[in-house]
């Protein structure tokens, strides 16, 4: 979907969107001096990837592309969904200690590494907490006109990412290992090869 992506037509939209877009700029890029988990994620085989996903494309998205694909795919190649990932021990940063130590973690963990992957490579992001609310979970045979009553306890709690577009605007991703049929458990060293969809 993020390929198709196109551009805001109305002019005076555009411009306001201008304006806007500053805001995000100075805003949602923000990142403390020191981000040492970055080293850890981005290592060779990102550049690699890098290199190769920039020659085979000439889109204007694909740089884009190609970091949102690498960051979802190496948490969820090397980080697992987990509620009981134990106390941040003192004097530790939140997304270094689950990035570099405990490899374990809750939503808030997967879209809080998420938005400072996707601020250190320059791409706004901001960290989202609602509710999920599936498809599955309304009653499917209902006649037009007829209302659907979903309960929405505190279980159905979740944190997840959006990243802004220049033209389009904010774009929820889905990061959470555990979440859309993805494993939960540790994967083995041979899995961990980062493989970048579109």
């Amino acid at each position: 979907q993020l390929n198709s992506i196109g551009s805001i037509g109305n002019e005076a939209i555009m411009a306001d969107e201008m304006l806007y877009r500053d805001y995000v700029y100075d805003t949602y890029l923000s990142l403390s001096d020191e981000f040492p988990a970055a080293d850890t994620v981005f290592d060779e085989r990102y550049e690699d990837g890098l290199q190769a996903a920039m020659y085979e494309s000439s889109g204007s998205n694909a740089q884009l592309l190609y970091n949102v694909g690498y960051i979802k795919t190496w948490l969820r190649n090397n980080c697992s969904y987990s509620l009981s990932a134990g106390d941040l021990p003192f004097g530790k940063d939140f997304v270094t200690n689950f990035i570099t130590e405990t490899k374990k973690g809750s939503c808030s963990h997967f879209a809080s590494s998420a938005v400072l992957l996707l601020r250190y490579k320059g791409i706004p992001a901001r960290y989202v907490e609602g509710y999920i609310i599936k498809p599955g979970d309304f009653t499917s045979t209902k006649n037009p006109g007829e209302t659907d009553t979903v309960e929405v306890t505190d279980a159905r709690g979740h944190a997840w990412v959006e990243i802004y577009i220049d033209g389009y605007g904010w774009y929820p991703l889905e990061v959470t290992s555990g979440y859309g049929n993805i494993r939960t458990d540790k994967v083995t060293e041979a899995e961990t090869e980062p493989q970048m969809t579109s």
